[in-house]
């Protein structure tokens, strides 16, 4: 037989988890589990017995008479009955048993249950206070949440008000420098601050604009070439990003005329180059001038007219020649302009044109070779610069056809010259083709002074001409009159002529008075200058070496000078040889070139320096009072067009809504027509049906 079963009391269950609750369980129903085996076996023993009870039973019963009495005295049939009596008791025993073990089996069963829903109603009891704690505390939290959520809300409101103030404030004023803005600038114009705030919701496009726009406004780098001037270098930061912001804005007034005036004002802060300009009519001797002013033959007195290119002269140590090609656009820009002048003219009468030159059948190998680059060639002698400067200015050589500037480097030892300056010879402001006239005129434009040179005589119409947009081009106390070969006129007709220029450009309001006219005008002989230096620099014995002389000088120009010195010494009669130095500084002195000399260097070159930064200055105000006009000029377009869109906006909506009121009108008439068309057909038919009646009748 199993153990019986243990019943824990009730008592025991209350103060213990319910994983304690659970563990007791299991180990009675451990204690237990053979319960059921043993029943089974006393079920089946007492089964047995019974049935050996019947059996025997049957037996005893079955005898018959003979057997009955033979058992009875024999006593078999009393062991039988004994037999019968015992297994009938043990089956009684057994049978008991059987139900005694159920009985306890469920009296056990039932001591659980009532054990385990006491427990369970402690722990129903236990979870009702700790739901009602649970209640309690989420009531107090809820309290606490409104409350909390109330205040939040204050503070809230507290918040965006200060949002609103502050977002009031950052639409008026720069939270980086404190700069006053306008309230659509979502920029800082003074430091270039973008303001997230007013670029939160603007496109990707408007954003990248604005970061450029910050980022030339805060470039304060200094361009590292530019270390002659601190004017000039902060001038060009300025004017760089003013560049800079104009090419990005797209302004749409930004004029052609601006542009050039702010590449003129950049290149004048770069190059550092003090620039006197040599402009004048064809022929009218410009590159004896130069050669005069330089101190030897060194330009090309036989240039064609047609080159396009300007000549710089510079002092250095040694001699070179730099060449600069036409670049691409240049050279495209040129031939259209010759192409363009060529068809005005009869091609056959101008075979020495530009436009014909550019026939040439070497010229396309030779752009091929030389569109857009530079060259440099340094030279030993004199002799040697001379032979390279005729090579790309001479009408002889197709090559100059292609040079955009030559600029000549002449040794200290013949011209003697600060560095900086520098003198240009330019192409004709005549040209025949448009494009060459107006590189002179973006020259005389750039150059710190000029020297208009006129031939001799009276102003002639072209001679005018060239004067008048001369000065108009240039500050006309930058301008120098030259008049060249005045070898060629007496005294008397030299003054004539000087009262003509005079009483002309005053007339057209180019000067103020003849006086002023006249203290910008100087007279020179620029080749007898040069036939009377060469002249000098031959020794006394070359000199009356027949040979040497006719070696140095041709015929003409030995006559010439003869006749000029005669005429300047007042003499019939002279020999060259024989001239004194007094003599030789009275035909020097008369030839002009050491008067313009004087007065380019005390007006010009001793000050060049300070004259460079003050044409810097001057045309960096020019520059920024256009400036200002095109941006007030741009600001005042936008806000016309602004006004002219709200105008046609409002106009637009007035004629809606007279729209509306008129389709509102045609509805309402509509709809008096309808009433009244339906109230004539109810009378129409309210009369058809009495005058039905009365027939009827």
């Amino acid at each position: 037989m199993a153990e019986l079963l243990n019943i824990v009391s009730s008592y025991a269950l209350t103060n213990v988890s319910p994983n304690e609750v659970g563990a007791l369980i299991d180990q009675m129903i451990e204690k237990s589990k053979d319960n059921a085996e043993e029943i089974s076996e006393l079920t089946l023993e007492c089964t047995s017995l019974l049935t050996s009870a019947q059996n025997k039973s049957n037996a005893l019963s079955s005898q018959g008479i003979f057997k009955r009495l033979v058992g009875e005295v024999t006593g078999k049939n009393k062991k039988l009955q004994n037999a019968i009596l015992n297994d009938n008791t043990n089956a009684l025993y057994a049978a008991q048993t059987v139900i005694n073990k159920v009985m306890l089996e469920c009296t056990n069963n039932r001591t659980l249950l009532v054990a385990v829903n006491d427990r369970v109603s402690d722990l129903y009891l236990e979870l009702k206070e700790n739901q009602n704690d649970v209640l309690a505390q989420v009531a107090m939290m809820r309290k606490g949440f409104v409350a909390f959520y109330q205040e939040f809300l204050k503070e809230n409101e507290k918040q965006l008000r200060k949002i609103d103030k502050l977002e009031r404030y950052q639409n008026s004023i720069c939270q980086k420098c404190g700069y006053d803005l306008i309230s659509w600038q979502r920029m800082c114009p003074n430091c270039g601050y973008i303001h997230p705030m007013k670029t939160e919701n603007s496109s990707k496009e408007t954003k990248e604009i604005l970061s450029k726009l910050s980022k030339v406004l805060t470039d304060d780098t200094s361009s590292s070439d530019i270390i002659w001037d601190v004017t000039a270098m902060k001038t060009d930061a300025v004017i760089r990003k003013v560049k800079l912001l104009a090419e990005l804005g797209k302004l749409p007034a930004y004029p052609q005329e601006l542009v050039k005036d702010i590449a003129t004002l950049m290149d004048k802060c770069r190059e550092a180059e003090f620039q006197i300009a040599v402009v004048g009519v064809m022929k009218a001797g410009k590159s004896f001038l130069m050669n005069a002013l330089i101190g030897a033959e060194i330009a090309s007195v036989e240039v064609n007219p047609e080159t396009a290119a300007l000549t710089k002269f510079r002092s250095s140590n040694g001699f070179y020649v730099k060449i600069k090609f036409h670049n691409a656009e240049q050279w495209s820009k040129l031939k259209t302009s010759a192409l363009e002048s060529e068809r005005s003219i009869d091609a056959s009468e101008n075979r020495d044109s530009f436009a014909a030159r550019l026939k040439h059948p070497k010229l396309k190998e030779m752009e091929a070779k030389l569109i857009g680059k530079e060259k440099v060639v340094k030279c030993k002698t004199i002799e040697e610069l001379r032979e390279h400067v005729r090579k790309y200015t001479s009408s002889k050589s197709i090559a100059h056809i292609l040079v955009s500037e030559i600029e000549v480097g002449i040794d200290k030892s013949i011209f003697n010259m600060p560095p900086e300056v520098v003198f240009v010879d330019t192409p004709g402001l005549k040209d025949p083709v448009p494009y060459r006239s107006d590189i002179t005129k973006d020259y005389i434009k750039k150059a710190n002074a000029v020297l208009v040179a006129l031939k001799p005589g009276p102003f002639t119409a072209e001679g005018i001409e060239i004067a008048t947009t001369v000065l108009d081009l240039t500050d006309k106390s930058k301008a120098i009159i030259v008049g060249t070969q005045s070898d060629l006129n007496s005294n008397k007709d030299r003054e004539k002529y000087v009262l003509n220029w005079e009483e002309l450009l005053v007339e057209s309001k180019r000067y103020k008075d003849q006086r002023d006219v006249n203290s910008r005008i100087v007279l020179t002989s620029a080749k007898m200058e040069l036939l009377l230096n060469k002249w000098n620099s031959l020794t006394p014995e070359q000199q009356l070496d027949d040979s040497i002389v006719d070696s140095v000088f041709n015929i003409d120009d030995y006559n010439d000078l003869e006749s000029y010195v005669k005429k300047m010494l007042g003499v019939t009669r002279i020999d060259l040889s024989n001239l004194s130095p007094e003599q030789i500084k009275t035909v020097s002195d008369s030839t002009g070139i050491s008067a313009l000399k004087r007065k380019l260097e005390t007006t010009l070159i001793a000050n060049y320096r300070k004259l460079m930064v003050a044409d810097i200055v001057e045309l960096y105000k020019r520059c920024r009072d256009q400036i200002i006009e095109v941006s007030n000029n741009t600001i005042k377009n936008g806000e016309k067009k602004i006004a002219s869109s709200k105008l046609s906006t409002e106009n637009l909506q007035a004629e809606i809504e007279k729209a509306k009121r008129s389709r509102a009108d045609i509805v309402a008439q509509t709809r008096s027509l309808k009433e009244e068309a339906e109230t004539l057909i109810r009378q129409v038919k309210d009369d058809i049906a009495s005058v039905s009646k009365k027939l009827s009748k």
